[in-house]
């Protein structure tokens, strides 16, 4: 009996370690060390030059009202926001030119005559500080031609990264930029996302949005001249705090003022259109896993194994008329007219 009580403590010690043992080997297989020094990947490296390209600017310098607020702490980060406001009684439409290499874009009409920009810089992790402090962007009012130019375009782009005995990897700063302008007038756009989602919403448009791992793009607006929105359908970016709508997916509701071109591309994710108005000539070419064409009374209607097309009564005829190419390579597109 003593040797039994003698051999019981030693095998449950041992049965302990080596439970314990591979616990504490995940803890600190696991355990992060952060910082924005830690990037081996040229691409990664804090303070790179972005890939958004700055045009020289032109025109007049337009006067706005700044608030900086920040830098301040964000979860375990840090968040940095910069506000224009703005007059623009005396314009009537303009130009909107933004470029983000992680966050979202966000142009909305507004009623008053007072503008608004907002780009907020962030990073939620540790390390962040100094991955918000690394991302430059320029922001300018201008008057080019007597129209009002908003011009938001990411310089630089800060990292912090992290690595541990299992992983590695990095955690780019976003730039989040809103725009609100008064519903006046039309805007001619050139808006980059790369990794989030564009939003439009209660303006008269034409121009191009794209994103090259852009999950897609949410439209409300008149349609006023050619429209052309290429993302790639899918992001590559993690979802973390703050980091907006990833969701796949591009909708479209357009209410056309003249004829033009409308051009939906999306590697990956459904596509919807809806084109508000009965006095429309619509003619609609889609491609995509599964197509559905619903714009009334057809005088051409085609479909084969990978395509659609059709074209309304009267196209030729009608005052507006409305070319549309949609496209995506792994999800369906749907096109549809609607009474208002």
């Amino acid at each position: 009996m003593h040797v039994v009580r003698g051999v019981r403590p030693r095998l449950l010690v041992a049965l302990l370690t080596a439970a314990a043992l591979p616990i504490l080997t995940w803890a600190i297989g696991t355990r992060k060390e952060w910082g924005p020094e830690l990037a081996a990947d040229p691409a990664y490296r804090s303070g790179r030059v972005s890939v958004c390209k700055a045009p020289a600017p032109n025109g007049e310098a337009w006067p706005s009202r700044v608030q900086v607020r920040g830098p301040h702490p964000f979860e375990r980060g840090a968040e940095h926001k910069t506000v224009h406001t703005f007059d623009t009684t005396q314009f009537t439409g303009g130009a909107i030119d933004v470029c983000s290499e992680y966050g979202f874009v966000n142009i909305a009409g507004i009623s008053g005559r007072q503008g608004r920009v907002e780009v907020t810089v962030s990073n939620p992790f540790p390390g962040g500080a100094t991955a918000v402090e690394d991302t430059r962007v320029t922001s300018e009012l201008r008057v080019v031609d007597g129209r009002l130019q908003v011009r938001v375009v990411q310089l630089t782009q800060g990292v912090t990264s992290f690595r541990s005995f299992f992983a590695k990897g990095s955690r780019p700063a976003t730039v989040n930029v809103v725009v609100q302008v008064p519903r006046s007038g039309t805007y001619d756009l050139r808006l980059t996302a790369n990794h989030q989602r564009v939003t439009i919403a209660d303006l008269d448009i034409r121009g191009v949005l794209e994103g090259y791992a852009s999950p897609g793009a949410d439209i409300d607006a008149g349609l006023d001249g050619p429209l052309t929105v290429k993302v790639s359908g899918v992001s590559y970016q993690a979802n973390w705090p703050g980091s907006g709508n990833l969701a796949g997916g591009t909708t479209a509701r357009l209410r056309p003022r003249r004829s033009g071109d409308v051009e939906l591309n999306a590697d990956e994710g459904d596509v919807r259109l809806e084109v508000v108005g009965t006095d429309v000539g619509l003619d609609v070419t889609t491609n995509g896993s599964s197509r559905e064409i619903r714009i009334g009374p057809t005088e051409m209607s085609r479909a084969t194994s990978n395509t659609a097309s059709a074209r309304s009564v009267g196209f030729h005829r009608a005052e507006v008329q409305i070319t549309v190419h949609a496209s995506t390579s792994t999800g369906s597109v749907a096109v549809t007219r609607l009474q208002r």
